[in-house]
């Protein structure tokens, strides 16, 4: 096959992507055997976040007030409010903490956020400029709730265990879900619904019940170098989303595809993702209107295989070797070894052999990812049976007749034998005119 050196760069680059993703899916204890090494981690507390507290409600940019837990800031881009430190309990009525219908610049941080049962753990609503960064969430409804934001930054929490959905945000714009943690969810990991604009990008979601990502009737937005891993269901999901992009994305050990495009998902850019060992396959792309490439996709691990139609053969008998292997990432290479001298790098070649033996054929394939595999198999060679010459008498005035009619010895030999009868009954005919006259 020839190399050309742009193709040689363009391998080379998607080897060592392959191997970043894979260094960060170990770094987050995930291997290819599917088990979680997270089991039995607990997040550590974020810094300083020792002081117990109630609730917090802040419904206007008026009460950002400290016997409302602000520490500091005065609402500007540059000194925002901050709300940190803080240990809250929840009560069944009313989120851990809820900020809504502000537009002065905030931050919520360092927090342990648990038993939001209600409304979850911090919701935001119909507000702008806010950044959560560094909170613990669980046990509760939802750990992080958008509603109708704008410019808001979630970065760095830990959501999990929720009754509904680790991070959500509906109908908002200009997200920024970033880097963060969402595990054991009984939903989804992170949902976006009715978004525009929106990034998600570094996050890692797994063993939540039902999605690491979905996202619903988004519009261009970014789905970028997320890790979802064994989630119940799918990695990343779109429903009737328009001209998003999803790359980078590292899902593997999904019970569903590891990527799906449904209920009218158009126009959307899916590539350079790492798609490895999901129950049904790599991506599903229900309409078949959106671009899927150079994706990293393997329902397991790369195993060589081959079939043929029979071992035994006979010498210049055509034998049609068919191409069965599995698993791998987008097999690029064939190579066959037929045993004799000859080699072949085609998918389902064809070979015969000229002397009799036996041969041991091997195929060796290997894939985008540069995992190889291999697979041997004997084929008899036998020499060919001649056919018996028939037994013919060159003194026989007969032999060319029979020659000519070979394969057919009752009609040569009825021939044979009907031919004096039919001379004779000739001659004495004639012997009879000659005596009438």
């Amino acid at each position: 096959m020839k190399m050309t050196k742009r193709t040689t760069i363009y391998k080379l680059i998607k080897i060592v992507s392959f191997s970043c993703l894979l260094v960060t899916s170990f770094y987050m204890g995930f291997n290819f055997s599917g088990k979680n090494l997270n089991e039995g981690w607990e997040p550590s507390s974020p810094k300083n976040a020792t002081t117990d507290r109630g609730v917090i409600v802040i419904r206007s940019d008026a009460e950002f007030t400290a016997s409302n837990g602000v520490i500091s800031g005065e609402g500007s881009e540059t000194d925002p409010y901050v709300v940190a430190n803080w240990n809250i309990v929840g009560t069944y009525s009313q989120p851990c903490i809820e900020i809504r219908d502000t537009s002065l610049f905030f931050i919520i941080k360092d927090c342990v956020i648990s038993n939001g049962e209600n409304n979850g753990g911090i919701r935001l609503i119909t507000l702008q400029n806010g950044v959560l960064m560094n909170n613990i969430v669980y046990d509760s409804q939802y750990g992080i709730a958008c509603d109708q934001v704008n410019n808001v930054n979630i970065s760095d929490n830990h959501c999990y265990n929720s009754t509904d959905i680790g991070i959500s945000a509906f109908f908002s714009e200009n997200v920024l879900i970033n880097d963060n943690n969402v595990y054991e969810n009984q939903r989804w990991g992170i949902m976006l619904l009715d978004c525009n604009s929106c990034s998600v990008i570094g996050n890692f979601a797994y063993n939540n019940l039902w999605d690491g990502i979905r996202l619903e009737s988004g519009f261009s937005c970014l789905i970028q170098n997320n890790t979802c891993n064994n989630n119940n269901d799918y990695g990343i999901i779109l429903y009737y989303s328009e001209d998003n992009i999803l790359t980078g994305n590292n899902c593997s050990f999904n019970d569903n595809y590891g990527i799906a495009l449904i209920f009218d998902s158009r126009n959307n850019q899916v590539y350079d993702n790492f798609l490895f060992g999901n129950g049904d396959g790599c991506i599903y792309d229900e309409v078949g209107l959106n671009e899927c490439f150079d994706n990293f996709c393997s329902v397991g691990d790369l195993n060589a295989c081959f079939s043929v139609a029979r071992t035994n053969v006979k010498v210049d008998q055509i034998i049609n070797f068919i191409d069965l292997s599995t698993g791998g990432f987008s097999v690029l290479e064939y190579y066959w070894d037929f045993g004799d001298g000859e080699f072949s790098r085609h998918k389902d070649p064809s070979h015969s052999y000229e002397e009799i033996g036996d041969y041991i054929v091997t195929l060796q394939v290997q894939d985008d990812a540069g995992s190889s595999s291999s697979f041997s198999m004997t084929i008899y060679v036998e020499e060919e049976e001649e056919e018996d010459e028939p037994l013919i008498n060159n003194d026989d005035p007969f032999a060319d007749a029979f020659k000519e009619i070979n394969g057919y010895p009752f009609i040569a030999l009825w021939i044979m034998l009907m031919t004096p009868l039919v001379i004779l009954i000739l001659k004495t005919n004639h012997k009879r005119k000659k005596m009438v006259e």
